[in-house]
């Protein structure tokens, strides 16, 4: 199970989303998810990606974007064991 720092969860959480936003457009797309995955070496990472856009993304934009659909992100992050620190995320 992640623990994630009591510091600023979300806010850490929400600077680790900002750095994967390859294009600056405020929005996390499926394939800037798995991408990020990759980088931490997760497995399955186009399946993990689509089933966070899937569970994430409450307007179904197929985007993540506003605050509870990065909640929601936050909640299936932990469940893979992803953590998010003033660091970044790491696995």
């Amino acid at each position: 199970m992640a623990i994630f720092a009591k510091m600023s969860d979300e806010q850490a959480f929400k600077d680790w989303l900002n750095s994967i936003d390859v294009n600056g457009d405020g929005l996390i797309s499926q394939k800037e998810l798995r991408v990020a995955l990759q980088a931490l070496g997760q497995n399955f990472t186009h399946w993990k990606s689509w089933r966070a856009i899937r569970l994430a993304d409450l307007n179904r934009n197929n985007f993540i974007d506003g605050d509870v659909e990065v909640k929601e992100l936050m909640s299936y992050a932990g469940k893979l064991g992803i953590a998010a620190t003033a660091a970044g995320a790491r696995k």
